[in-house]
Formats: C-alpha cells, sequence, structure tokens
C-alpha cells in the first residue's frame, strides 16, 4: 500500500498568544453557578463541556467571491479517566485552511500551561487500511499536566471553501454540555435576492431537539461599503444531557441533536441535484473514443444488454479503490473517465463515473446515485440538503428492468447492494440533472446466510477429527471474500484455528481451503479439518462431551443491558444454520441429551434439535434467524429474557457413559 504521510510544526499568521480564552468567572457567571460542577453532578461523565461557541462567519472577496471562516471554542473540565480526553485531532478538507489554532491546560490550583506553535503537529495525504490518497489534513496535539478536576480550552479557525450552507451545528456529544451556541453572520447582499440571480438565503431544521428562533443583530455601519453590511443569527442550547452509548444502537446522526443548514431555493431534491450535476459531475462526463473502444471490447461476444452490464461493472469492480481528494472540488468532483481508466483506480464517484461513461457509450441508460449509507444516518425526506458520502450507480436496461450498483463493492453480484447501501432513501439523478429519492432494495434474512456443517470422527482413544465446511451467501458472502482474499495459505490455516482455539487450545489444522474464491455465481466455501485430544470431561462413570466449538454465545453479547434507550440495529438481517454429526466410539451410550428448543416470533426464530438416526451417530441441528434489522426499546426486554433462557439451556451439555 502506497502512502502519502509527512508530519510538520504548524505556524501561523495568527499564533496562541494572540487568540482569546475565557475568563473562568465570566463563564460561571454566564452559566450563572457559584462553582462549577463536578463528579459528583454527573457521576457517569468522564467531561463535562461547559462551554462550546461555534462561530461561521461568511464574507465576500473583492471580487465578490464568497469566503466563510468557521471557528470552534471549547472549555472542557477533566473528570476520570482523564486521558481519554489529552488529545484532540481536528479534520481540515483538502480546500479548507486552518487560520488559527490555540489551546492550554488550567489545573485546578489555577496554573495554566499554554501550548506554544510548536505543540500543534499537522499530517497530510494520509494512507490507512482503504488506501487513499488526499489533500486532507489532521492537526494533532495533546494537552500537558493534565489531572482530574483540570479545565483545558481550545479554539481554532478554519477558511471554508464552501459556504455554511452546507453545514451543521452539532450540539449533543457523548459528553453532557452546559452552554452551546452558533452564530451564523453573513452579508446582505448574500441574503438578499439580487437581479443578476446572484445571491441565496438560507434555512435550517432541527433534529432530536428544538432550538428557539435565533438572536438577530443587523449591521448597518455607515463607513462599510454595501457588501460589508451584515447580518447575524445566533442560536443557544443549554444543558444538553450526554448521548448514551450502546452495542448495535443506530446511526450517530439519527439520535444526537443538531441543526442542518441548507440553500433555502432548494425547495425540491431537484434543486439540489441539478445543482451538484450542472457543477460538478455532468462537465467530467466526457466520453471518449478510448472509453467507447475500451467498452466494446469488455463486451465483445455479449449478446444481451445484462451480459453487457455484468462484463462491465465486474471491470470496474476490479479497479483499485481509493478515495481521492485532491484539487478544488476534490472531495465531490470526479475525474474524467479516461484519467480513471489510465490510472487504474479511484473512488466512488471515479468508479461511478466510469461505469456511467462505459455504459453510455454502448447506449446503455446510467446515471450518478448520490447516497448518504445507513451507518452514517439517514435523510430527511422533507428538508432537501446536500449531506451525502457515498455514490452508486443506477442502471436501466431495454426490458425495463433497473439495477442499483455500487462499483466499490468488489464482490458484489449485480441485483445485491452492501447492507450499507440496501433499503435506503438515495438521490437518483437523470441525464438532465433532475433528481428523485428512491428506495433502494433490500434483503433478507433468507438471503444473508452463513451456513456451517461439520463432521466429527471420535475413536476409541477420545480423539476426534472434525471435517468442517463453511458456506457464505449474500452479505456474508461479500464480507468473507473481502476477509479470505489476500490471505496466504498460512494466514487462512491460522484464521481457521482461530474458530476453535477457545474450546480446543491444542487444536492441530490438518487442512484448510476456499472454493469458488473467482466465481460471484457460486457462494464462497471454507473448509478445513481439525485434530484434537481435548474432546471428553471424565466426572466418575459420566463422560462429558464437547463437539460444538462453534457456540452463538458471542452472537448475543449486545443483550449484555437489561435495558435499552434506542433501537438494536443490525447491518442486515441475517440466518445462521449449523449441522454437527457426530460419529462416537461403540464402547459408548448417551446418558442425557440437552434439551430441545424451538422459539419463534419477536423477530427472531431459534432452533435446536438432536436426532440419532442409526446407531453410533447423533446429528445436532441449530438455526438462528433474525428476520428485522431493528429491536424496538419496547421489545427489548422480553426479547432479552427469551435469549437469557435459550442461552442457559443451550450450554447444556451432551452426557455419554461407558457400556
Amino acid at each position: 500500500m502506497k502512502k502519502f504521510l509527512c508530519f510538520a510544526f504548524l505556524s501561523f499568521l495568527c499564533a496562541c498568544s494572540s487568540s482569546t480564552f475565557y475568563n473562568l468567572n465570566d463563564v460561571k457567571n454566564q452559566l450563572e453557578v457559584s462553582e462549577f460542577p463536578g463528579q459528583n453532578d454527573y457521576e457517569d461523565a468522564d467531561a463535562i463541556i461547559l462551554k462550546e461557541e461555534h462561530e461561521v462567519d461568511i464574507k465576500l472577496d473583492s471580487d465578490y467571491g464568497i469566503e466563510t471562516t468557521e471557528t470552534t471554542h471549547i472549555l472542557k473540565k477533566l473528570l476520570k479517566n482523564i486521558e481519554d480526553n489529552s488529545e484532540v485531532e481536528i479534520y481540515i478538507d483538502s480546500e479548507d485552511k486552518l487560520t488559527d489554532i490555540s489551546a492550554k491546560t488550567i489545573k485546578p490550583d489555577g496554573t495554566e500551561v499554554v501550548l506554544s506553535s510548536s505543540d500543534f503537529h499537522t499530517s497530510t495525504g494520509q494512507g490507512t487500511s482503504n488506501s487513499f490518497y488526499t489533500d486532507d489534513k489532521t492537526v494533532k496535539f495533546t494537552f500537558p499536566s493534565i489531572e482530574k478536576n483540570c479545565f483545558v480550552e481550545y479554539k481554532f479557525s478554519i477558511l471554508k471553501r464552501y459556504s455554511s450552507v452546507f453545514s451543521r451545528w452539532r450540539i449533543q456529544k457523548r459528553y453532557p454540555i452546559l452552554y452551546n451556541s452558533y452564530k451564523l453572520t453573513a452579508p446582505i447582499l448574500l441574503l438578499t435576492p439580487r437581479p443578476n440571480g446572484a445571491g441565496w438565503k438560507f434555512q435550517y431544521r432541527p433534529y432530536n431537539c428544538e432550538v428557539e428562533t435565533p438572536d438577530f443583530v443587523k449591521n448597518m455601519a455607515y463607513t462599510k461599503s454595501e457588501k460589508d453590511l451584515n447580518v447575524s443569527f445566533t442560536w443557544v442550547k443549554k444543558d444538553i444531557p450526554a448521548l448514551v452509548l450502546e452495542p448495535l444502537m443506530p446511526p450517530y446522526d439519527d439520535l444526537v441533536q443538531f441543526v442542518q443548514f441548507s440553500r433555502s431555493e432548494w425547495k425540491e431534491w431537484s434543486d439540489v441535484s441539478k445543482w451538484y450535476y450542472v457543477k460538478y459531475f455532468s462537465p467530467q462526463m466526457l466520453i471518449t473514443p478510448t472509453i467507447k473502444d475500451k467498452a466494446t471490447s469488455l463486451t465483445a461476444g455479449c449478446t444481451d444488454e445484462l451480459s453487457k452490464l455484468k462484463n462491465i461493472y465486474s471491470f470496474v469492480q476490479k479497479i483499485r479503490y481509493i478515495s481521492i481528494k485532491l484539487g478544488e472540488g476534490g472531495g465531490i468532483r470526479p475525474n474524467f473517465p479516461e484519467t480513471i481508466l489510465q490510472r487504474q483506480y479511484g473512488d466512488c464517484k471515479d468508479k461511478s463515473m466510469l461505469l456511467i461513461s462505459l455504459l453510455k457509450s454502448i447506449n446503455i441508460k446510467a446515471s450518478p446515485v448520490l447516497v448518504l449509507t445507513a451507518d452514517e444516518g439517514s435523510i430527511d425526506t422533507d428538508f432537501p440538503s446536500f449531506y451525502f458520502n457515498h455514490m452508486i450507480t443506477k442502471v436501466i436496461l431495454e426490458n425495463g428492468r433497473s439495477y442499483f450498483l455500487d462499483p466499490t463493492a468488489e464482490f458484489c453480484p449485480v441485483g445485491e447492494l452492501p447492507s450499507a447501501c440496501e433499503n435506503i432513501n438515495v438521490l437518483s439523478i437523470d441525464d438532465s440533472g433532475l433528481g428523485k429519492l428512491e428506495k433502494t432494495p433490500g434483503s433478507s434474512y433468507s438471503q444473508n446466510i452463513r451456513d456451517l456443517s461439520a463432521k466429527v470422527t471420535i475413536n476409541d482413544n477420545y480423539e476426534a477429527v472434525f471435517n468442517i465446511s463453511y458456506i457464505y451467501h449474500g452479505e456474508y458472502d461479500m464480507i468473507y471474500r473481502n476477509v479470505f482474499k489476500d490471505k496466504t495459505p498460512e494466514e487462512l490455516k491460522k484464521y481457521c484455528k482461530s474458530l476453535v482455539v477457545d474450546d480446543f487450545l491444542n487444536a492441530e489444522i490438518l487442512n484448510c481451503a476456499i472454493s469458488n474464491r473467482d466465481s460471484l455465481n457460486k457462494p464462497l466455501t471454507l473448509t478445513f479439518d481439525v485434530k484434537t485430544k481435548d474432546i471428553i470431561n471424565k466426572q466418575g462413570d459420566l463422560i462429558f462431551m464437547n463437539v460444538d466449538p462453534f457456540k452463538y454465545s458471542f452472537e448475543l453479547n449486545w443483550l449484555s443491558r437489561t435495558e435499552r434507550k434506542y433501537n438494536i440495529e443490525f447491518s442486515c438481517p441475517y440466518t445462521i444454520n449449523k449441522t454437527i454429526e457426530i460419529k462416537y466410539p461403540k464402547n459408548l451410550s448417551i446418558r442425557n441429551l440437552p434439551t430441545n428448543i424451538d422459539i419463534s416470533g419477536l423477530d427472531a426464530q431459534y432452533q435446536k434439535l438432536y436426532t440419532q438416526t442409526e446407531p453410533n451417530t447423533l446429528t445436532l441441528n441449530e438455526k438462528i434467524s433474525f428476520k428485522s434489522k431493528t429491536i424496538t426499546p419496547d421489545k427489548y426486554s422480553k426479547f432479552r429474557k427469551t435469549f437469557e433462557n435459550l442461552q442457559s439451556k443451550s450450554n447444556e451439555k451432551i452426557v455419554f457413559t461407558s457400556k
């Protein structure tokens, strides 16, 4: 994996000493408290954010271009687990510029330790496991001399390429906040429609909370030019509770309090799509002879549109995925199709651009689709705004059949989508730039399946050989193709060992193999054999036999809490099937079998059944299905109780005696 990574000390025109910190007494007065609250007031909190301010200042330059400066100022009191709050990372988009930063620690005795410019470090062009190239920057710093009940404070300003009408005011965090404000200042000219069409107004909508009408200030100083006359809007929220974190909770942005800003002229979603398509997507859609020739060669011999689509889609899927945010508009503007073809790498918008251009070059209808993936939240269908994190493609064939395709999903067949893109509202854009919200197809628990089968042969010395097979379908197939795609034989062997090592520490992996790795038309299959001596435990004349190292208990760790505040959200509905056939020695007889279990309802199903069809052969069939992605809090208590009883029964062991 190639990375561009460099670290440098930051130096700023506005050094730390020029920034204004809060006066703690003034903050107390504003909060109307004689002393700042502490651990006794917030028993579960690691920290309290005493004051947080956001200021967005939009100005017109000499050519009437828009410049936006966003300033954030935070004062926090640390209570416990203080190392969790010792470091700060500030992410700066590739087209933005950090213009000012300052930070300090205030010890409980009032001593202040102010960071110098050399204490701030920036990294650019980072690489991760996804191997991405970007002009984004991350500024990092560490607070010195922190201890319990100290204060940490920092303030920074970012010059933004895009105006604040795409911004969010994030009101709530995982710590309680006593005071949070957002101030938006903009020139009157921008907020007033002009004869030449220039100017815009903004709209906003709060989520998971209510906000008061903002304070309004109009600056009409006569000494300023017309473009410098501005208005300010200020929103304030107080006493904001911490967001409670739970396992498998819904996406953060579906729960947290925030305000979304947007352009008021975006009355319909087609207004958003047209702005994006005309300005950023359509100018890049250049179908050159090279693109046409590539599409023709990829579809040579194909006799129908679906075959052509599959060949082209497969080609684009195999192009390396790299998140690219280089240069102006890099975060939302795709590269030219021929550039992507030459580089053989690209991000979601690049791969969609290449797929669309290849298909259009042979007269197959294809268009971009803007997506907010399910793990990041959901689109408010009644509030048009530009808040997306992904792009996929919609294709319509001559027979009217349509498909949503994600070319970044290397192992996703035509007709399927990764779980993050399933059953969500997306903005589909046609060739004229007009867009409409559409719902992507979803999958069911009968499609996302992990099948496990094992044949266990136990000899007279109680040594056992397991012949194990995993078959993956649907979402599991996509997931495990990624898991296994680059594993060497030795790495695969270690992976197989990890599946049984909790029960059989000294297990020996005899062989392992992956089948159908290169074909999406057949399910991926993992097979391996295990030899172990750790199969039995004797107590007097009773023999307890462990023939199932593949227990479901790890699948249910999200049920540890007695109550839930939020929904449980699975990535997708799913089913796990398990069949274990046990051939045991003839000198043994079964003394006791675990209780058979069959539970249905609550959007879930569980079955566990033991049968003996021939002498010295016992078969265990087990199945668990979660039929819905969501379990609501009102169902949780009953759901948990059911699976608590299930788990105690499922831990029963097979008991043998000697003949």
